[in-house]
């Protein structure tokens, strides 16, 4: 049966194997490990069913509306400014002014932060945009790696790099310390530089990295704690073709030396659990969906390494439904599960008619990391307002 981490959709699993998107031999243990070491959060939203503004939201406390980059006016068919455009992006920096994330709030705090993956909320240089289009070559991946072939991507590579290092810095300004495995947007965006690949491996292995690294600097002294902001390109689009059965060395920074090194499950293990080995649209969300487990299993697997785990406050959550994304029906809901051993009971589940929120993220983490006010009205003002959203840890036993 489908994971019980992943209460969705209201169909049985019948009608979910049936529709063609589902391979239902599948788990995802890592995931669901959470839910019954803490709890499962059924009737969880977010406040828009599109991506890049429910992670403005994730990030923010804010709604995307309060964005700088959401809309602007124009002049409509009057010939005055009376109409308005909505964007898809929300881009945290804009015209001079930047939103405050959990980031630079935590940060403030004497946090050690860091970001991973799939950022989509800044634009890209013009430099980086020439890159993606392919303009300066293409990474091709030699079968015997040929002197000629190695020489072209590495020229390649060190260019890419220095393209990219716009975008670090942004994060870097948006209060994260340390950037990993950083994507500037969806996967497809850089298909035409040979790259359009997810790459799990790779991501798990940045946030490992900086686990190892904020547990050193507050073994130091040099940090109060720290705050891991990872995001997963799975499992957008595209499908397996262009993921678990791409090569391995490919990821958005170019053509790796060598792979990357993490705890998770070979690949070819991972499509065994999906009971299947083709890369079809039949085994889209199984794959990818026990291929983005494992990522979660890696980061888990490191916290207890280090003895941190008990400690750690570990949410997990997408920033939309699978189906059903840009629209009201089914779109807005997500998993979302949540484990803190030293606070909260284990297996608790809340109903789906315990309507919670991923603006909830930002003043959950603020009160465990215990710089919340006490009273609403002296909540961390951001965009021009206060934050939204509420605490989850009064409701948990």
């Amino acid at each position: 049966e489908p994971s019980t981490a992943l209460p969705q959709l209201d169909l049985t699993p019948q009608k979910q194997c049936a529709n063609g998107m589902f391979n239902c031999t599948f788990d995802a243990r890592h995931l669901d490990g959470i839910g019954q070491r803490g709890a499962t959060f059924l009737g969880a939203h977010v406040p828009t069913s599109i991506c890049t503004p429910s992670r403005y939201a994730i990030l923010t406390g804010r709604l995307a509306s309060s964005s700088p980059m959401y809309s602007r006016e124009r002049d409509g068919r009057l010939g005055q400014r009376d109409a308005i455009d909505i964007f898809w992006d929300s881009y945290l920096e804009a015209s001079g002014m930047r939103t405050n994330t959990l980031g630079s709030m935590l940060q403030n705090a004497g946090y050690y932060t860091g970001f991973v993956g799939k950022y989509h909320l800044t634009s890209a240089s013009s430099e980086l945009h020439s890159y993606a289009r392919g303009e300066h070559g293409v990474f091709v991946v030699d079968a015997d790696f040929s002197t000629s072939a190695q020489a072209r991507n590495q020229a390649l590579f060190d260019g890419l790099t220095r393209a990219r290092e716009p975008l670090q810095e942004s994060i870097r300004r948006s209060g994260f310390n340390y950037t990993g495995a950083v994507e500037l947007g969806n996967v497809g965006e850089t298909s035409q530089l040979g790259l359009g690949v997810h790459n799990a491996e790779w991501e798990a292995e940045a946030a490992t990295v900086f686990l190892r690294e904020a547990n050193e600097r507050i073994g130091a002294g040099a940090a109060e704690a720290f705050y891991l902001h990872m995001c997963t390109t799975l499992t957008h689009s595209p499908g397996p073709q262009s993921g678990i059965c791409a090569n391995g060395h490919l990821c958005e920074a170019g053509l790796l030396s060598r792979l990357p090194s993490t705890k998770m499950a070979s690949r070819p293990e991972i499509f065994a659990r999906a009971g299947g080995k083709r890369c079809g649209w039949a085994e889209f969300d199984s794959v990818h969906t026990i291929w983005m487990d494992e990522q979660v299993g890696a980061v888990l697997s490191q916290l207890r390494e280090l003895g941190v785990e008990r400690d750690t406050l570990f949410i997990a959550l997408a920033d939309h439904q699978r189906l059903g994304k840009g629209g009201l029906y089914h779109g807005t809901r997500t998993p979302m599960l949540l484990q803190w051993p030293a606070r909260v009971s284990p297996g608790q589940v809340l109903p789906r008619d315990v309507l919670v929120s991923s603006l909830d993220i930002v003043p959950t983490a603020l009160d465990a990391a215990r710089v919340l006010p006490l009273s609403r009205a002296e909540f961390p003002r951001n965009a021009g307002s206060t934050i939204n959203g509420r605490s989850l840890l009064p409701p948990l036993a």
